[in-house]
């Protein structure tokens, strides 16, 4: 036989290991046993909307679901053209400020201290800054876009801070659209359509610049009227 310990052979009938002491009739000691891995936690709530997601990632807003896949109705953007007179406005004014540059500098009242380049730096500050102010009222303007929907009218607008407003259709409690003679000749028909709603937020919002405004206002309208049908409410 051999000892359970050391597995030196061993003669019959002794009760101890001649090698390593280990008394032959003990029981060799039970293996421990292995820790049983516990389940793991079920996730939270949130973690499960989460996963479920495509790809891990959570599911959009309500809104954003209920937009996904409806299609867009119509898309918009602000035309530039509609600031035609204010670029004519700056052209006129920088050319009276130059005509009166020149007539001074031709009358000799400039005093002989001053610099010509000085001189013609005042005259001209005046335009460069409304230059200036609306050209950067045109770079954030020529950032608008709108969206329509079947559900609801999207805005975004901004360059460094981007923000975009959803209105519900059936907030639109009215709509109108206006185009003036200005507008109409002299930048290049556009229009500008006004919705009235009861959105706290914005409730006069006005689509300016669109030279598509009245298929804007047709498409919009329809898609409200299509949105009330659908809840079972009365058209307004």
């Amino acid at each position: 036989m051999k000892c359970s310990r050391c597995g030196a052979e061993v003669v019959e009938n002794v009760s101890v290991c001649h090698v390593c002491g280990e008394p032959l009739d003990a029981e060799a000691p039970p293996e421990p046993a292995e820790a049983k891995a516990e389940p793991a936690a079920a996730p939270s709530g949130e973690q499960a909307e989460a996963s479920s997601g495509e790809s891990g990632r959570p599911f959009p807003p309500r809104a954003e679901r209920e937009d996904a896949g409806s299609g867009t109705l119509w898309e918009g953007r602000y035309a530039l053209r509609d600031m035609n007179v204010v670029w004519g406005g700056l052209v006129l004014v920088t050319a009276l400020f130059v005509a009166l540059g020149a007539w001074v500098a031709m009358s000799g009242w400039i005093p002989g201290w001053l610099p010509t380049p000085v001189f013609w730096g005042v005259i001209l500050l005046m335009p460069v800054v409304l230059w200036i102010y609306q050209g950067a009222i045109a770079l954030h303007r020529s950032t608008i876009h709108y969206r329509l929907t079947p559900h609801r009218l999207y805005c975004r607008e901004g360059i460094l801070v981007r923000r975009e407003e959803a209105l519900e259709l059936l907030a639109i409690e009215d709509m109108s659209n206006t185009q003036t003679v200005v507008q109409r000749f002299l930048c290049g028909g556009v229009g500008v359509v006004h919705v009235h709603s009861k959105d706290p937020s914005d409730p006069d919002l006005k689509l300016r610049g669109l030279v598509d405004y009245r298929e804007a206002f047709e498409k919009i309208d329809q898609a409200r009227r299509r949105e009330r049908q659908k809840r079972g409410l009365a058209l307004i």
